[in-house]
């Protein structure tokens, strides 16, 4: 079949990203956690970290011995780890419009794969350098109350290794509606606050 589908299939994936703006004028939260407000249009240049690890195994070689003439019989594997680091440059700019706001954010460098797989029970280790995507797209309303917006981040990491083209790809969407209380009370007070009170931070 063109897509198959593996029931037996088991992955494990889990990252950490970070993103620095140099424009301080320039507020990536505001379009994703709706943290800040930006009230003018402006983008800035940027750097986007990534650690990221990701694991499949399953019950049986990848693919079966009718496309070992096609693909090579040494590539079937049946367990494959990859861990990436990467740290990419990029762009990001927000438009805005009477408080109604569209975000553009892409990344695109170099990033070195650490990869272990195994073929027939024989573990194979590889380090490769190659690529890492970033795309970020939000839409939505930041008020000085009321909020809500749309957005998408896609993630992709390619290594080719062995004559093997492995491309991890994952895309997440959210929905957020919101609304800004007024400071009163204990929302006055900060997360270092809360420490101090009880003694971990002077």
């Amino acid at each position: 079949m063109p897509l198959p589908q593996r029931p037996d299939t088991r992955t494990q994936n889990l990252g950490s990203n970070g993103i620095y703006a140099f424009n301080k004028k320039f507020s990536l939260r505001s379009a994703y956690n709706f943290s800040e407000r930006q009230r003018k249009s402006a983008g800035s240049l940027m750097l986007t970290g990534t650690l990221n690890f990701f694991d499949v195994d399953m019950d049986s070689a990848a693919y079966g011995s009718k496309y070992h003439a096609t693909l090579g019989a040494n590539n079937a594997f049946d367990r494959l780890n990859m861990n990436t680091a990467s740290i990419s440059p990029g762009y990001s700019h927000t438009f805005v419009y009477k408080n109604f706001f569209v975000n553009g954010s892409l990344s695109v460098g170099p990033a070195v794969h650490w990869v272990d797989y195994s073929v027939d029970l024989r573990v194979s280790t590889v380090a490769v350098l190659n690529s890492f995507v970033d795309l970020r797209i939000g839409i939505g309303y930041n008020g000085k109350r009321f909020f809500s917006g749309i957005n998408m981040v896609g993630q992709a990491r390619s290594a080719k290794f062995s004559g093997i083209q492995f491309i991890h790809a994952s895309n997440t969407v959210k929905i957020v509606i919101g609304y800004r209380f007024n400071e009163v009370g204990f929302l006055k007070r900060k997360a270092s606050d809360l420490l101090t009170i009880i003694g971990i931070h002077k």
